[in-house]
């Protein structure tokens, strides 16, 4: 059965304005409680700021750095993120609803306590031992991400494309899968078992990694061989 991408449900985009009309900002300052609205924020350096409770709503951020920042229960509503760094971010109880990361560095990015992703896109992100363990995704998507060694433990990827990425040795044991679609992605190492893949979507090719993932071993019978 051929199942065309386009029959999948793609995330809803950011309601983002023009940047015409946001207020443009090079820095802010994270305080606990605050609502940040209606910004383009660009070239913002913010390593290891420290926050709880606040708000980013209809932003746009360029080139910005929040590496190793820790934020707890931040939540992100119509935003987009380009070429930003959050590389060693640690958000706890994180609400993302029509977020756009593109080229966003997201080395062990880190989102703890069942995160909820919502019509979430991830576009050439270096998503390298990012951890999602626990996180609940409704409507997202990755596309040409590099997510080697990533951990997605326990998390819900129901309906999730992975479009062109690279999931070699990611972590999805426990993680439930109904949906998910993994065609084109490289999945050499993936840990995840026969339970965690049900239901999920993979193209002919990939079922050898699958297999030997699962202990068979995939040999092809030799022409010669009369039996």
């Amino acid at each position: 059965m051929t199942l065309p991408r386009a029959a999948l449900k793609s995330p809803l985009a950011p309601r983002v304005p023009p940047p015409s009309e946001q207020r443009h900002v090079t820095s802010i300052r994270l305080a606990d409680g605050t609502t940040y609205r209606s910004l383009l924020l660009s070239k913002a350096d913010l390593p290891e700021a420290q926050a709880a409770n606040i708000r980013f709503d209809l932003m746009r951020v360029v080139q910005s750095t929040f590496a190793e920042t820790r934020l707890d229960s931040p939540k992100l509503s119509d935003v987009i993120f380009e070429d930003c760094d959050l590389s060693n971010a640690r958000w706890h109880k994180a609400t993302f609803q029509r977020v756009q990361l593109s080229t966003a560095r997201l080395v062990g990015f880190s989102l703890t306590g069942e995160s909820l992703l919502q019509n979430v896109c991830f576009t050439a992100c270096n998503c390298r031992l990012a951890d999602f363990r626990f996180v609940v995704f409704k409507g997202a998507r990755f596309e040409n991400c590099v997510l080697t060694e990533a951990d997605f433990q326990g998390a819900d990827l129901s309906g999730v494309a992975f479009v062109n990425c690279d999931l070699r040795s990611a972590q999805l044991s426990q993680a439930r899968m109904i949906g998910t679609d993994l065609r084109g992605s490289q999945i050499d190492g993936l840990i995840a078992g026969a339970a965690e893949l049900r239901g999920a979507i993979v193209d002919p090719a990939q079922t050898v990694s699958i297999a030997e993932g699962l202990g068979m071993t995939v040999a092809w019978q030799d022409d010669a061989d009369p039996g």
